[in-house]
């Protein structure tokens, strides 16, 4: 064995086989190595430099047992031999006797292996092979059962590798959640740390599978010590596998959160956007005749700004610069060429041209080169018909007077279907326009005189009843005539008569008809235009932009809450319908101790007074309005609104609190608009303006804390914001807080909120408990 030894050392470069063997055993020089060197010492020796020298000199015997594992049993069989009193088991010895005759046959020394087998013989009787082969075939079950063994440990570490690596996302996503998960990953920490005692458990349970081979009862101890320790590591798997579920669900919570921050964030900067642009904007024409409605300190999607007087040209130059979608309404095609090819010709490859005879379809095609930007404006003489839905046009123009009060209104309306915020300019000049318009007017519908005479200059051109005449060749005979009308009031005068059945057109021809006795709409509506020219004239010249704006809503029926939004850029006050800026406007007069103290204005009433609080009975409202009622009154956008925004349980309380206000309205006979919904609230609005001219009375929240919610609570603190599930819908009437107090003394009506001028209630289970806040407020703004 020495000479194997020495052989396998010999190969370890640097250094040599004695002094290797003198290191390993801590023997000096002078000692002879070969002399003093046993058996145990060679066990030691290969233990120490398996690695670095004997492994490649060995394969493995067989699955579990190795050159190492073999050498052990040499030592020991040796010293149960060399030390008494021992007794030698002959099932061992003979045991021994085979491993060491075998390993001996696989490290090639058969000389040794032949006198070994020779020992073994002599000390055994012949049924040596039938006790090897049954050593054989009890070892080949040990195997067995090991590898079971080892395959459910490899089965096991997946699944801890798998834990682990879970574990660890959950930490790292868990870092992010606020402080209520911090216990969570405490929790999750302490799992870790199990989990790797249960892998060092794992480990140590690998070691004792290896000492298996020693026996068979050892290796069924080590089988149910293994299936106990498994129970145990498949509770603490389902123990985290549980906290990683709680961890993940939490981690969605935040996420949420995040998302609806990100949406408020993604808000704040279209608004900011959108004031940019507005302050931009302003900042065009001459800074003397500027004026803007509602005014920088409202948040609105809409504007007035009154530039009547500017320099149009330069105004459309300096608006054009800026690049955003503009459609610039003039008085006539004559205008629309002027404009083109005189005031902004260095821009007009980027102007698209649109008039009556423009299609539905070339409309579109327009509006998709507005959005798309390969035009960055549009000048019309006319109303867009496909406009009234949203599209990306920011910026109005009225270059001159609109013949029309209604007209005027009608090219308004696309300004409030706007997806941007949107901007109406007026710039039209004074006195020079009235003029412009009444000549256009006059040239464009001609008196009765003046048809008579065209039509009498017509009638020698083509005859009466005659074949069709080219239409041009009627102009060149009419202008030979020298009748002195333009070709625009030719025009009008050939669609006279065509409306009246004297005439009959054909493509590009017309043939004469004998009159009909019918009437003209058309040459009614030159008249009724002509006749308005000076309120025309006083309205869109005279007016302040104040005026035109509260006109304008009022001709078009527009929500004042959707378009006068619900926050003030320098004071954050926060209303719902935004009406007040026009109220404010319109009421500066107005003195609030002109009602009826005895009925309207709680503040007069002596507390001393004999008032009978209104007992609470169980509401008997149930009439006609139901929430499916309520629900198909909403338009798809609103709908949809609700459903991606809300809870469903939140708007059914939304819908039925309105249903019972409705009832309640109708069982009391109040005089009031059908309830008016919108995205984040419903209000209730009086027939007219009232005597307080608040058209809105009082209404429901959907959610109180929107953006603009600057809340105070009847302490005057500020109410911070809530979640939604915290935040129920609320009812809101424009009262005074002094007035909020005195019904509360009297009939114990306590309110939630208070803005500058509304108060908010929660909604009891019983809307009647409310209802002499609601008669109130209607009762003070209608002025009964």
């Amino acid at each position: 064995m020495y000479q194997f030894v020495s052989k396998c050392l010999d190969k370890v470069q640097g250094t040599t086989a004695g002094k290797l063997i003198r290191d390993a055993l801590r023997w000096s020089s002078h000692d002879a190595i070969e002399e003093k060197i046993e058996i145990s010492d060679i066990a030691h020796l290969v233990r120490t430099y398996w690695y670095d020298s004997f492994e490649e000199q060995f394969e493995v015997i067989d699955r579990y047992y190795e050159a190492r594992s073999v050498v052990g049993l040499i030592v020991e069989g040796r010293n149960r031999a060399s030390h008494r009193p021992w007794d030698l088991d002959p099932e061992f010895t003979r045991t021994q006797l085979f491993l060491i005759a075998e390993l001996l046959g696989k490290i090639n020394k058969p000389n040794e292996q032949r006198q070994v087998e020779a020992i073994r013989d002599k000390l055994f009787s012949d049924d040596a092979k039938e006790r090897l082969a049954e050593t054989k075939e009890r070892l080949k079950e040990m195997e067995t059962e090991n590898a079971k063994y080892k395959q459910s440990l490899l089965e096991t570490k997946e699944r801890l590798t798998d834990a682990e690596s879970k574990n660890s996302k959950y930490e790292k996503d868990t870092a992010e959640l606020s402080k209520q998960v911090d216990e969570k990953e405490n929790r999750i920490k302490k799992l870790l740390k199990q989990q790797k005692e249960a892998k060092a458990q794992n480990e140590k349970s690998k070691k004792d599978l290896a000492r298996t081979k020693r026996g068979l009862e050892k290796s069924e101890e080590a089988q149910t010590d293994y299936k106990q320790r498994l129970e145990t590591i498949s509770k603490e798997l389902k123990a985290t596998e549980k906290e990683a579920r709680t961890a993940e669900e939490n981690l969605k919570t935040t996420s949420n959160q995040l998302e609806e921050a990100v949406d408020e964030w993604g808000t704040s900067v279209e608004r900011l956007m959108a004031t940019r642009k507005l302050f931009t904007t302003a900042t065009i024409g001459s800074q003397e005749i500027q004026k803007i409605f509602p005014s920088f300190e409202t948040d609105s999607a809409v504007r007035i700004l009154d530039r009547r007087g500017t320099d149009k040209r330069n105004y459309l130059v300096k608006l054009m610069e800026q690049k955003q979608s503009t459609l610039i309404y003039v008085q006539s095609e004559e205008k629309i060429n002027e404009l083109l090819t005189h005031v902004v010709p260095e821009k007009a490859e980027v102007i698209g041209r649109h008039n009556e005879r423009t299609s539905k379809a070339e409309e579109t095609e327009i509006l998709e080169k507005l959005e798309n930007r390969e035009l960055i404006a549009v000048v019309s003489n006319t109303t867009f018909s496909t406009l009234a839905s949203s599209h990306c046009v920011e910026h109005f123009v009225f270059c001159h007077l609109t013949p029309g009060l209604d007209e005027f209104f009608k090219r308004c309306e696309p300004v409030f279907a706007s997806a941007k915020s949107a901007y109406l300019h007026l710039i039209y000049n004074d006195e020079q326009d009235a003029k412009n318009l009444n000549e256009w007017l006059t040239q464009k519908y001609p008196d009765r005189k003046t048809l008579n005479s065209l039509y009498r200059a017509l009638r020698e051109c083509v005859g009466i009843n005659g074949d069709f005449i080219n239409t041009q060749k009627v102009y060149n005979g009419l202008d030979i005539a020298g009748l002195g009308i333009t070709e625009l009031g030719i025009e009008t005068g050939l669609a006279i008569f065509e409306e009246v059945g004297a005439l009959e057109r054909s493509k590009d021809s017309i043939k004469l008809l004998p009159f009909s006795g019918r009437k003209s709409k058309i040459h009614h509506r030159g008249e009724e235009l002509k006749g308005e020219i000076e309120e025309i004239r006083s309205f869109q010249l005279k007016q302040p932009i104040e005026k035109i704006w509260e006109e304008i809503l009022g001709a078009l029926d527009i929500d004042l809450e959707r378009y006068l939004l619900k926050s003030n850029v320098a004071s954050g006050e926060a209303e719902v319908d935004a009406e007040t800026v026009l109220e404010e406007e319109e009421t500066s007069s107005y003195d609030a101790s002109s009602i009826d103290s005895e009925v309207n204005n709680p503040n007069d009433i002596d507390d001393k007074q004999s008032v009978t609080k209104q007992p609470v009975t169980p509401s008997k409202f149930s009439g006609k309005w139901t929430m499916e009622e309520v629900r198909n009154s909403l338009s798809e956008e609103i709908r949809d609104y609700h459903r991606k925004n809300y809870p469903e349980e939140r708007c059914n309380i939304f819908y039925r609190r309105v249903v019972e206000i409705q009832n309640l309205i109708e069982a009391e006979g109040w005089r009031l608009k059908p309830p008016k919904l919108n995205k984040e609230s419903c209000s209730f609005q009086l027939m007219d303006k009232g005597i307080t001219r608040v058209r809105i009375v009082f209404g429901v929240l959907l959610d109180t804390f929107l953006p603009h919610a600057n809340l105070v609570d009847r302490n005057g603190e500020k109410i911070p914001d809530l979640s939604i599930k915290s935040n129920p819908p609320r009812i809101f009437a424009p009262i005074t807080e002094e007035e909020a107090k005195q019904l509360e003394r009297q009939h114990g009506c306590e309110f939630w909120g208070i803005t500058e001028r509304k108060i908010y209630y929660n909604i009891p289970d019983d809307i009647t408990e409310l209802r002499p806040v609601l008669e109130f407020a209607y009762n003070k703004h209608r002025g009964q």
